[in-house]
């Protein structure tokens, strides 16, 4: 059976601060047995929602609940649904309840904070018989857990009170951490994780634990580890909980941004949570919301052999439910993948689309080939057989170390063209090609050892 590579969305490689060491990525139907043979023999029906939210300014407790119980009725729907098909467990987005709300300050925030009961307190299990005041929103997502026998992860804003004089930096008497929430299939909060990493605005308007969090629960679909969103591209707590606690799946809401889906192409959750899953041996469930004005498009069910469902319609206006079925993964190895026969490449041709980067650039123009491309001493490699369709395709490569944000960067990229022309490769996106391919194997040959699909 022929592996097809689906070529409107890129495939790439890529150096940052820390995170996945994924320097080859295989597309071969051939050795899929070899992995799949480190799955336990029961599989489990699992599901994330692509979600269109729901949101709008709130000047009062009313008009927060409102909104976010009309984005609970939604998952609640989503629940129904999945019930059906027979899932156990569901994610749902970062900001999904919510929508994003840190665009006009930390007091656009305040309507839409909750408490959330601690793990293991009474409170935890709450009650359908009344929703507990100030907690209505996961009130209402426990009921519905409860309802649909499953688990449930779900993003909120948690209030946590403070002392002004000692501990609130913000003045306002109260802590805001944007929380995940998980959900045993009784309703009861099984697992609270603080997100770590801020992103954009909410380095202005959110609380930063004091310290980064390993949160796990023991299921019968495995080990379950959670994080959100930005907190995948730094080493803590995302790569502890793999190598330290032995987390077999990682739920993943998210607000993944592309900043600039014209020039950024490479930095896409489907890729990223693939490229993740695959290094790692783990599943990686990842729920994005789908927000145009941001860029915020696609999610995905990835395992380490491949993606079970995956999404992206940015111009779609209904969410999406992605279902597949996963294992917890047995005796996972950690191990660098080298390329033993590398050999630097110096015939390119520099293509400069409009982010500004001098791409080095060489084409797949033969049916089968192995094609190599240099920047400085990054190099990037492709091996290929078989190669059909008119379109045009390149490996490109380049590398940069960004000033502003302390973070250096090596991008490997096969990308798919919109004409003949080099730099038709960079109008992103194309959403697709006629280029399929047998064979296909991706490495590159990197300075840093932290190796991850995005900046």
């Amino acid at each position: 059976m022929k592996a097809r590579l689906v070529v409107g969305v890129s495939i790439a490689l890529v150096v940052g601060v820390a995170v996945t060491l994924a320097v080859v990525l295989t597309l071969n139907r051939t050795k899929d047995k070899k992995v799949d043979r480190q799955y336990a023999e029961t599989d489990h029906v699992v599901a994330v929602y692509d979600h269109v939210y729901i949101s709008g300014p709130a000047t009062s407790r009313d008009e927060a609940l409102r909104i976010m119980r009309a984005n609970a009725d939604i998952f609640g729907h989503q629940m129904s649904l999945a019930k059906s098909k027979e899932v156990e467990l569901i994610v749902f987005p970062e900001y999904g309840l919510t929508g994003y709300i840190n665009k006009t300050g930390r007091e656009s925030l305040h309507p839409y904070v909750e408490t959330i009961p601690d793990v293991g307190t009474d409170e935890s299990c709450m009650s359908c018989d009344s929703y507990q005041t100030g907690s209505e929103t996961v009130n209402y997502i426990s009921c519905q857990a409860r309802n649909y026998s499953m688990y449930v992860v779900v993003n909120l804003l948690e209030k946590v009170e403070c002392d002004n004089v000692k501990g609130c930096p913000y003045g306002d008497g109260i802590l805001i951490y944007n929380t995940n929430v998980i959900f045993d299939p009784k309703g009861c909060i099984v697992a609270k994780y603080h997100k770590y990493h801020m992103w954009g605005n909410e380095k202005h308007t959110v609380d930063r634990p004091l310290n980064p969090e390993y949160i796990f629960i023991d299921t019968p679909l495995g080990r379950l580890g959670t994080f959100i969103c930005f907190d995948a591209v730094f080493e803590e707590p995302s790569l502890a909980l793999i190598s330290r606690y032995k987390v077999d799946t990682i739920l993943f809401p998210t607000m993944w941004t592309m900043l600039n889906a014209s020039t950024q192409f490479y930095q896409n959750i489907v890729e990223y949570s693939s490229g993740f899953a695959r290094r790692h041996k783990v599943n990686f469930l990842a729920a994005n919301i789908r927000d145009h004005d941001q860029n915020c498009h696609g999610s995905a069910i990835s395992t380490p052999i491949g993606i079970a469902d995956a999404y992206y319609e940015p111009s779609q206006t209904e969410g999406k439910l992605l279902l597949a079925k996963i294992s917890s993964i047995k005796n996972k190895k950690y191990s660098k993948i080298t390329d033993s026969n590398h050999v630097e490449a110096s015939n390119f041709t520099v293509v400069t689309p409009p982010d500004g980067r001098d791409y080095h650039v060489n084409p797949l123009d033969k049916t089968s080939d192995t094609v190599e491309v240099c920047y400085d001493r990054l190099c990037c490699k492709v091996e290929y057989e078989n190669k059909t369709g008119s379109d045009t395709i390149i490996l490109a490569a380049y590398s940069w170390f960004d000033l502003s944000e302390n973070q250096p960067g090596e991008v490997c990229l096969l990308q798919t063209c919109r004409d003949e022309s080099y730099d038709s490769c960079f109008d992103f996106p194309i959403s697709e090609s006629d280029i399929r391919f047998s064979h296909i194997r991706v490495s590159g040959h990197f300075v840093s050892s932290y190796v991850y699909q995005w900046w």
